[in-house]
């Protein structure tokens, strides 16, 4: 059992620092998004007004937001065309078939038991 423990903690360090670089990328990309945001928006600010600024940066990020959900969509789509065959069911194996012929089996038998009708 404790062998079974230190793989699984041994596992789980190693998993942990493959991950970790890339967390670290994905909060660094956050948190420079954040100030090219605000960069953007303090630039606008000068030249437009506070008002049309936030209007300015909230519409182009709803419209970033937009084009990534109909780019995601496009490609969920695309995975899943129609025109694609659908793979065949896999032949039903015996052991798929046993449940319901034990149960009938069982019923036949107790039915035959119950009735005393013995013709084997």
């Amino acid at each position: 059992m404790r062998d079974v423990e230190s793989n699984v903690l041994g596992g789980a360090h190693k998993a942990f620092w493959q991950l970790l670089p890339a967390l670290s990328g994905y909060l660094i990309g956050l948190v420079g998004f954040g100030f090219l945001t605000a960069s953007a928006f303090l630039a606008l600010r000068t030249s437009l007004g506070a008002g049309w600024a936030t209007l300015a940066v909230g519409g182009a990020l709803m419209l970033l937001a937009v084009g990534l959900l109909v780019l995601t969509k496009t490609r969920q789509v695309k995975s899943v065309s129609p025109d694609a065959k659908e793979p065949a069911a896999p032949p039903e194996t015996e052991a798929s078939n046993a449940a319901p012929m034990f149960a009938f089996t069982a019923a036949f038998v107790l039915a035959r038991y119950l009735t005393n009708d013995s013709r084997d």
